[in-house]
């Protein structure tokens, strides 16, 4: 993977500050590079406080790591070893790489496998899908256009966006393109809705945008 590239990173049985909790609920650490990710994990517990373990139940230090294609996931075992499971989301494979790797081996595996399977860098993605947004103050629609590319939608990066779903519409209704991403300068959602100008290009416009953002990212309706 380029080290230029951008990884998606949360956690799971962390407070913001990395101090172990046991919770299920995730932290939003942001968009990083390679660089930033290897330098980030060398923060992460590395064991669990008794008073976790004496629990009867508690959610495990849990990374995930996130591409626009990809998806590593490193959970912290109670004898400090990791279990690593790699996702390919374009193709939908799922390969558990090590039940039991050490910090070192989990440094390897995350330069070596995220970001890189899946990933066609002879394809060359730049796709115009035709919208209208509603102008309230001269009560029309002006056109617009989502430019749909490799690495970004309508100027969105692929690692900020969190979902999209494709409304195909009906008979009193248009169909419709709704995208929500992070926006990590205000660490919020932010949901935007377009309506699509053509009702007869609906099913290529989702076929193009699970190929940049793959199945899991990508809702038909």
């Amino acid at each position: 993977m380029s080290t230029g590239a951008y990884i998606s990173v949360s956690v799971q049985g962390v407070d913001r500050n990395l101090n172990v909790n046991g919770s299920y609920d995730a932290v939003d650490f942001g968009v990083m590079n390679l660089e930033q990710v290897i330098e980030f994990l060398g923060k992460i517990p590395k064991f669990y406080p008794p008073d976790i373990l004496a629990l009867p139940e508690y959610c495990p230090v849990h990374v995930l790591l996130e591409t626009s294609r990809d998806r590593l996931s490193i959970a912290l075992n109670p004898d400090g070893t990791f279990y690593v499971v790699y996702y390919d989301d374009v193709s939908g494979r799922e390969e558990t790489i090590s039940e039991e790797a050490s910090f070192s081996e989990v440094l390897r595996i995350v330069k070596e496998r995220i970001g890189r399977e899946g990933a066609s860098t002879s394809e060359v993605i730049s796709y115009s899908i035709p919208v209208r947004i509603w102008n309230p103050y001269r009560e029309e629609y002006r056109r617009d256009q989502i430019l749909v590319k490799q690495y970004s939608v309508d100027g969105i990066p692929v690692t900020r966006i969190i979902k999209v779903t494709v409304k195909k519409g009906g008979i009193f209704s248009s169909p419709k393109i709704i995208i929500e991403y992070l926006d990590v300068e205000k660490n919020r959602r932010i949901k935007k809705t377009y309506e699509l100008s053509d009702k007869e290009n609906v099913r290529r416009h989702y076929e193009v945008l699970m190929r940049v953002l793959g199945p899991h990212r990508v809702v038909l309706k």
